[in-house]
């Protein structure tokens, strides 16, 4: 039994109810740091950071009553004062009599598992983020579109209805500006792809707000003008 438990790739660890360390197998001695001789004699929480050590006596309390804790993850410290996520497996010890007398640890290192977790859930995140700002993107670019498809919807309705030669004029500028318009949204639209596939590196220079604004009232005047000819 004793070479089973030192061959063990987990820490196994017993312990009596006053919580003093009785064994302490060599994985227990690589995982936490502490040799057998150091560990043994001196209490559990050795190992365990100081905001966790109320834990140590709902376990207690547990093995008290004949119950077995399984699969408790929980955070445990090295010596020299690593965290460690740890499933521990917490069984009574008892005496001939059947009198439990302390408690056997089995923990188990799951940092790296905790930390592929972690990841995994950031890159959900990240991904689900993505899929917000696309979905924006896309209802931006559906109302963007819709401006100067009016404009050339009015433009259209002008030109049906033309009767002098400025009217058709007008509703050919509009048409021209409109499709001027979409193909700048296109180019946008094709850019930002581009800069998702790291295509395209982006380069901050000032800008003329005043000459957006220009711009803006332009697109959104063409509309209501084209469609009062």
């Amino acid at each position: 039994m004793a070479a089973i438990v030192d061959s063990s790739d987990d820490a196994i660890v017993s312990k009596g109810l006053d919580g003093v360390i009785m064994t302490w197998n060599a994985a227990a001695e690589r995982m936490f740091g502490f040799t057998a001789s150091e560990a043994i004699g001196r209490h559990i929480t050795l190992i365990i950071p100081p905001e966790r050590r109320s834990e140590e006596n709902d376990v207690l309390a547990r093995i008290g009553r004949g119950e077995i804790v399984d699969h408790f993850e929980t955070v445990r410290q090295t010596k020299d004062g690593r965290r460690l996520n740890i499933s521990l497996t917490v069984s009574p010890i008892r005496d001939s009599t059947g009198t439990i007398v302390g408690a056997s640890k089995i923990a188990r290192d799951v940092t790296d598992r905790k930390r592929a977790e972690v990841e995994r859930a950031l890159l959900l995140e990240e991904a689900q983020a993505a899929n917000r700002a696309k979905d924006d993107f896309l209802a931006m670019f559906g109302h963007e579109l819709r401006t100067p498809l009016a404009a050339i919807a009015g433009a259209a309705s002008v030109l049906e209805l033309a009767r002098t030669l400025d009217d058709i004029r007008h509703a050919r500028d509009v048409v021209k500006r409109q499709v001027l318009h979409l193909k700048r949204l296109v180019d946008d639209l094709l850019d930002a792809a581009r800069v998702r596939a790291g295509k395209i590196v982006l380069n901050r220079h000032p800008l003329k707000l005043s000459n957006v604004v220009e711009h803006a009232l332009a697109v959104l005047s063409a509309a209501p003008s084209a469609g009062r000819h």
